[in-house]
Parts: structure tokens; C-alpha cells; sequence
């Protein structure tokens, strides 16, 4: 089959089921899929215990890039820090070749995080992610897994995103000079400030945080990791559900990640920028992805109507 005719498709749950059964030591009752988008996200009965497996979409990154994350992963749960992370097949790998029209897709075996979602979580709730997403970047601060896909300098999320809309912004002209004004006043807010880097979540929205009964928190979905300031995941929790969260949440947030890594005045005033740079991530990966099928397309009044959104944007 040509590939160039086939972008995205649906494999049959039988050949799933014959990868994990040829790999692991499955005996597999259900699969159901939950998600298809970045990638297809399916949960897996086998013996009376849930798993997720996630089979990583043709071309959208690297093979080692894909190794990344799960040595990352892998290496928090060695940690005991509470993420969803890779299982090993009977050969001790953690990711398996899968052949589809459009070309190579990987499969990887997760463990199941059980627990509830809350997209207005209570004080505890909001210090308890804070604390445990410190615990993350203080473990990982010496540790690099390898390659990834994104990069989350200032710099290289401002040129990311102009890059991805120039085109489809040529009629908004206004659009293009805000961008270009809003990209010099970050690195200029930027200049001399010292930040502390190394791996980041990249993608901090409610749907990836599990609050468990006993209070706890678990992390899951690390397809967005990267390298890049510490502070870009505190701005893109900060972002995402903005309008739900008041002030009390976000800083008990930030009190419950400053209980391991202090935040000092500047970094946390800080935070709001870092939100802005995520949502100007957002909109050039969105246009850079946009294929109608997994993610809508993005027409020039759509990302002009977002560029308006940004100019008003802030946290209150």
C-alpha cells in the first residue's frame, strides 16, 4: 500500500491484542479505546487487572524520542513518585514495533491510574499537585533520558509559534505585529533572569492529574515532555481551566511546590508570562497538527480570533 494515501488509520483491536499477547504475558479479555488524537490511548483487561496501552501515531516523533519518555517515566517510578509508567514485555523492552499503512507506529504497555479528575480541585487538592510535581523536577534535576521533540526556551516557543501562523495570518497583519511585539516584551521581561531548567510535564491540564482516595495524586500523559524552565509547567497549569481557578487554588499551587523548590517573588510573578508562552505553544501546535481528523482545522479566523483572546489574556 502507498503510504503517502494514508495519514491516520484505525488498527483492528485483534492485532493489538496479538501484539500484547505475543509480548507480554496477557491473557487479554477487553480493549477499548478511549482516545484517538496525538496518539490512541485504549484500555486493556488481562487476567482481572486494567492497563492502558498507547500506540504512538506514524512520524509525529522519534523512535528515541518516544525511548525518552519512557526512561523518564520509568525512572520516576523507580523513584516512587507518582506517575503512570511503561511495563516491560517478556524481553524487557518497553516499546514495540507496530506496522501501519502509513508507516511506523509504536506500541508501549502502561499501568492503570485509577482515581478521579477535578477540574476545580479543593486548597489540598491544588497544594498536593503543587508538592508532587516539585518532587518531579527536584528528582529529575541531574537526569537526562535523552532526546525529546519539544523545546521549551522562551526563544524557541516564540519562533515556534510566528513560524506556524506567518502564513495563515497574512490577512490579519495586526495579528503578526502583536505576536512579534508580545515575543520581544517576554525576552526582554526575560533578560538576566536566572531560570532553572531541566525536564518539564509540557502539559499540566486537568485531564493529567488523578486524585486518589487517600489524598494522593497521580501524573499520566507525558507526551509533551521537554526540556526547558522549570517555571513553563507552573504557567501551563496556571493556564489551562484559568477561568476556573481563583486565586486561593493557584496559590496554594505554588505553596505546595514551593514546599520543595522555593519560589521566590520574581519567579512567581514570573508565572503568568509562562502561561502565556504555553498558550502560544498551543496555537502553533495546533496549526502545525491541524489534520481534521485528530485535531480540527485551523482556519486563518480561527487563529486570528485566538490572537484576540491572548491580547486580553490574564490571571486574576
Amino acid at each position: 500500500m502507498d503510504a503517502s494515501r494514508t495519514s491516520y488509520s484505525s488498527p483492528s483491536l485483534s492485532s493489538i491484542r496479538t501484539t500484547l499477547e505475543d509480548n507480554y504475558k496477557l491473557e487479554v479479555s477487553e480493549i477499548v479505546l478511549l482516545k484517538r488524537g496525538f496518539n490512541d490511548t485504549y484500555r486493556v483487561t488481562a487476567s482481572g487487572t486494567r492497563f492502558i496501552v498507547r500506540l504512538y501515531r506514524c512520524k509525529r516523533r522519534t523512535e528515541a524520542q518516544i525511548r525518552s519518555e519512557l526512561s523518564w517515566l520509568c525512572y520516576l517510578n523507580d523513584h516512587k513518585l507518582p506517575v503512570a509508567f511503561p511495563l516491560s514485555d517478556k524481553k524487557g523492552e518497553h516499546l514495540q514495533p507496530f506496522i501501519a499503512p502509513e508507516g511506523m507506529r509504536y506500541l508501549a504497555l502502561f499501568t492503570y491510574v485509577n482515581g478521579n479528575i477535578q477540574r476545580k480541585p479543593d486548597l489540598l487538592q491544588c497544594k498536593t499537585a503543587g508538592e508532587a510535581l516539585a518532587k518531579i523536577h527536584l528528582v529529575s534535576k541531574d537526569f537526562n533520558p535523552g532526546p525529546f521533540r519539544w523545546d521549551y526556551s522562551p526563544e524557541q516557543i516564540i519562533s515556534f509559534a510566528r513560524n506556524q501562523v506567518e502564513v495563515a495570518l497574512q490577512p490579519f497583519p495586526e495579528d503578526l505585529n502583536y505576536l512579534d511585539t508580545l515575543g520581544r516584551s517576554i525576552q526582554e521581561r526575560l533578560k538576566g533572569v536566572e531560570l532553572h531548567a531541566g525536564l518539564c510535564h509540557g502539559d499540566l491540564q486537568s485531564e493529567n492529574f488523578y486524585y486518589q482516595e487517600d489524598g494522593s495524586v497521580n501524573f499520566i500523559d507525558f507526551d509533551f515532555a521537554g526540556y526547558g524552565p522549570l517555571l513553563y509547567d507552573l504557567g501551563a497549569y496556571t493556564w489551562y481551566d484559568h477561568k476556573a481557578k481563583t486565586p486561593a487554588m493557584l496559590d496554594s499551587f505554588y505553596q505546595g511546590y514551593s514546599s520543595q523548590i522555593h519560589l521566590d517573588k520574581q519567579e512567581i510573578e514570573l508565572i503568568p508570562l509562562f502561561g502565556m508562552l504555553r498558550a502560544l505553544f498551543l496555537m502553533g501546535m495546533w496549526r502545525q497538527f491541524m489534520d481534521g481528523e485528530s485535531n480540527s482545522e485551523w482556519p486563518p479566523l480561527q487563529i486570528h480570533q485566538f490572537v484576540q483572546k491572548l491580547k486580553t489574556w490574564s490571571i486574576k
